[in-house]
């Protein structure tokens, strides 16, 4: 098995898990990978970090896969697995920002009542 085979295929798990850390609540056991939005109802931010994640993430797993299967494991691979990874960085962030942009905009619309 080579290193970049590894590295794909650990890109996959992060990419993966960056998509599921926006549905996690708080009851989970995987409450550690959960996205802390702050106070108040928090199911808007993440149905909104979700939806924003989702394509990052499954862009993600998309690049990491072809560019190993494409390559067999070569060490081009290690560059589409890269890619991968930043991908994966990218969709946690972006969730991240989004749902704290939901919780923002929900806190504004309830003061404003």
């Amino acid at each position: 098995m080579s290193v970049w085979l590894i590295i794909g295929v650990i890109a996959v798990v992060a990419a993966v898990l960056a998509a599921m850390a926006t549905r996690i609540d708080g009851d989970s056991s995987l409450t550690w990978l959960a996205h802390d939005f702050g106070s108040g109802d928090s199911t808007t931010a993440r149905a909104a970090a979700f939806r924003v994640s989702l394509p990052i993430a499954a862009l993600s797993v998309l690049v990491t896969t072809a560019g190993l299967i494409l390559s067999g494991g070569a060490s081009w691979s290690g560059i589409t697995s890269f890619v991968g990874l930043l991908l994966a960085g990218a969709a946690l962030l972006a969730g991240a920002s989004a749902g704290r942009r939901s919780m923002r905009r929900n806190s504004g619309a309830t003061e404003a009542r």
